[in-house]
């Protein structure tokens, strides 16, 4: 091939590649997608002095995937648990816009349809972000309608639930999963407990802490406030345990 027919035929092949960069446009799955990469970095170092200003540009990429498409349940999921972490910036009190919001955006969420695409149940890490937010929000009734909803679904699957979206450990283990789910759970049945049973169905989540991690047996008498108290002291070691 000459050199004009091959310099001919290399700008055609850049005037082609240029077009159609120009013609493509990000899907919201796109959109989701590097909300989600963003998402993890900003993660890394909640302590550093622009990390709310990377969880405000995270929450633009899930916005924007939601308004391409209303019904992308996974751009909801990115928003609801973008406005929890954005939450934690705030000082008590100021944090429940963000809260609210991220109720808001979980319950548009938990009634879409998950994209094929996506290799993990959409709609566990959208039950796990509204038990959690819930609970920031000191409301355990429905805190214990999400969690319970959670773990239902995930025993019924015999499988288990992790948040996929946060860097793992220096163990490799992601840092929130469904033990967080358990002891948030104790906690929330443990303050509206009333009978005997409710404290049983606190320590049901203790025990199956316990079993995951092979700690020792808990056991305790609660028709007396010393087992009540024995529990509640527990619920607290445990919560100081999985941090």
């Amino acid at each position: 091939m000459s050199y004009n027919k091959l310099f001919i035929t290399i700008t055609m092949l850049m005037l082609i590649f240029a077009a159609c960069r120009k013609e493509w446009t990000a899907t919201e799955e796109d959109m989701t997608n590097y909300g989600w990469t963003l998402f993890e970095q900003a993660s890394l170092d909640l302590t550093s002095n622009t990390a709310e200003e990377d969880f405000d540009d995270v929450l633009k990429w899930f916005e924007d995937a939601t308004k391409k498409d209303t019904s992308y349940q996974d751009g909801y999921n990115g928003m609801g648990w973008t406005y929890a972490k954005l939450s934690m910036f705030k000082i008590p009190d100021d944090d429940l816009n963000d809260l609210n919001n991220a109720i808001d955006a979980f319950l548009k969420g938990e009634g879409k349809t998950q994209n094929p695409r996506i290799d993990h149940n959409v709609w566990h890490d959208i039950l796990a972000g509204l038990t959690f937010t819930y609970s920031v929000l000191h409301d355990d009734s429905m805190t214990i309608v999400w969690g319970d909803s959670l773990l239902s679904e995930i025993e019924k699957d015999r499988i288990t639930w992790a948040f996929l979206r946060e860097a793992v450990d220096i163990n490799g283990n992601y840092l929130t999963d469904y033990l967080d789910v358990h002891i948030t759970l104790a906690l929330a049945k443990f303050v509206r407990a009333t009978t005997i049973d409710d404290f049983n169905s606190s320590e049901y989540h203790v025990d199956a802490i316990n079993v995951a991690k092979n700690l020792s047996d808990f056991d305790a008498n609660y028709e007396t406030i010393v087992g009540q108290q024995k529990l509640a002291a527990k619920i607290q070691e445990l919560q100081e345990y999985l941090k």
